[in-house]
């Protein structure tokens, strides 16, 4: 997600995380037998346009 949001929108590794950590859901998917699943969602109005 970060490597696509830094792509995506010109940001430093530092700043797409932060962009992150406000604007992303974390969902847990998977809890079955010692499998755990996390997925990051992040709608797309949210992106920053690329500066």
């Amino acid at each position: 997600m970060i490597a696509l949001i830094r792509e995506k929108c010109g940001l430093s590794a530092q700043d797409a995380y932060t962009f992150c950590s406000i604007a992303a859901d974390l969902r847990v998917t998977q809890l079955v037998d010692g499998n755990k699943g996390i997925h990051c969602v992040l709608a797309k109005s949210r992106m920053p346009q690329r500066t």
